[in-house]
């Protein structure tokens, strides 16, 4: 029998676009600078979980988190910082110790998107960065 759960975690996400150089079939050079995107968020996590042994135990939940998101562009030289949310849904597996640290790793899919204005030396971008797909994580965290 599963029962109800309610978690609130503090934590980040990074992506990184790298840079790619290439010639077209007329021999020009393109550039495409890499694009660093951050964010911090604070995430509520409402579920289910069964407790399978005396410390350990899974779960399954959607979660939903807002925070802020920085985005940096290398070759406008600039970054800027906006409004970041997510949603998404995740099964984990967690190990507990007596002392309530608690270990685990978690396998979800994740839809998050951020808008702000990347201000550059010369012009002002208007930035919708959406991040979607297959998470995996490890984690470290302390069950009170």
């Amino acid at each position: 029998n599963g029962d109800f759960i309610l978690g609130l975690e503090a934590s980040t996400n990074h992506t990184v676009i790298e840079s790619n150089n290439t010639t077209t079939g007329l021999g020009l050079y393109n550039y495409e600078a890499a694009v660093d995107f951050r964010s911090y968020q604070l995430t509520l996590h409402p579920g289910l979980a069964w407790l399978l042994d005396d410390g350990f135990h899974i779960e399954i939940n959607p979660y939903f988190g807002a925070g802020v998101g920085i985005l940096t562009y290398d070759l406008a030289g600039a970054s800027s910082a906006g409004f970041y949310w997510e949603v998404g849904v995740r099964g984990a597996a967690y190990y507990t110790w007596k002392n309530g640290i608690q270990v685990g790793m978690q396998l979800g899919y994740m839809y998050g998107t951020s808008k702000s204005e990347l201000k550059a030396t010369s012009s002002n971008y208007d930035t919708d960065l959406t991040i979607q797909g297959m998470t995996l994580g490890l984690q470290l965290g302390l069950r009170l």
